[in-house]
Formats: structure tokens, C-alpha cells, sequence
């Protein structure tokens, strides 16, 4: 996916996102009308939905976001610690941190368990206290990537179809 600079509509939905978290406004939410069309932010429970004419996003904190492929995308076991969605059109794309168990490289783990179910590893990087490991399949491609923070170890999933 290309990556293209915010939006007035992305800034606007960043600042009603923060206004929201910060009040506690039920599900009934905000709209407010902006040069790029109607932008609408609500809060439901731990999630928070923003929706615009070019497409939505939704982040929320304890478990797997809405769609995404777990069947095809196996995730390590762990504390899911924040998950996202962002749909644009008909194309989706998620992501999901794992904190998992002290003393662990989650790593291994996760790349065999996605290379088990038909994804091959490209490239990949280590640095102190960080790694990132690309896998692709004919439908996604995910983004592993880890933060050692002695204690305890983030890995995050960056999944999102592959381009035609």
C-alpha cells in the first residue's frame, strides 16, 4: 500500500479521536462536516471507530480487530494489547501487539507458525532489541515486529493483502 501524508479529514478524525478518549462520549459519538466530507468518531466500548467517504478505522485494546484473517494468520499466544483496522474501499489492513511471556523469543514462534500455513519469510532485520521479519502468501503479507524490553516482548502484526 502506498503511503500518502495525512488529510485534513485524518488530522481532523486525530484530534476527535483524542477529544473523545478524553471526555468518555458514549457510542452516539461526534460528525462534523470538513472540506474532504463528513468525518464521524465513535467511542464503543474499548474500541473507537473513525468513518469518512474514503473509508474507516477502527482501534480497540483486548482482542483480535473485526475481519482480521486469523484463520490464514496465526498469532502467537499472549496479551493482545492493542489491535487495529483500517478499511479503504474494499482493501483492509490490520494490526495486532501481543505481549507475550517474559524471557521469550516470540519470533521463532510466530514465523514458523505463519510458514506452516503457506507463508514464505523474505526479508528480515535485527538490531538491539528489535527485529523485523516479512512473510508473504498469494493474499497477505505480515510484518513481524519485536521490542525486547528485557521484562517482557512486543511482537507486532502488520497484515494487509498483497498488491495485484
Amino acid at each position: 500500500m502506498p503511503v500518502t501524508p495525512p488529510s485534513s479529514t485524518t488530522t481532523l478524525a486525530g484530534a476527535l479521536v483524542s477529544a473523545l478518549l478524553l471526555t468518555g462520549c458514549g457510542s452516539a459519538g461526534i460528525s462534523l462536516p470538513t472540506s474532504d466530507g463528513d468525518v464521524s468518531v465513535a467511542r464503543d466500548g474499548s474500541e473507537v471507530r473513525i468513518q469518512s467517504d474514503e473509508g474507516s478505522f477502527v482501534a480497540g485494546s483486548d482482542a483480535l480487530p473485526e475481519g482480521f484473517p486469523e484463520a490464514e494468520v496465526p498469532v502467537v499466544d499472549g496479551q493482545i494489547i492493542s489491535s487495529m483496522r483500517l478499511d479503504e474501499g474494499s482493501t483492509s489492513a490490520w494490526s495486532v501487539t501481543v505481549l507475550t511471556a517474559p524471557g521469550t523469543d516470540p519470533v521463532p514462534r510466530a514465523t514458523s507458525a505463519l510458514e506452516a500455513s503457506g507463508f514464505t519469510t523474505g526479508s528480515s532485520q535485527d538490531l538491539p532489541g528489535m527485529r523485523v521479519v516479512e512473510l508473504t502468501n498469494d493474499v497477505y503479507r505480515v510484518v513481524l515486529g519485536t521490542i525486547d524490553q528485557g521484562d517482557q516482548v512486543a511482537v507486532q502484526y502488520t497484515v494487509h493483502a498483497v498488491d495485484g
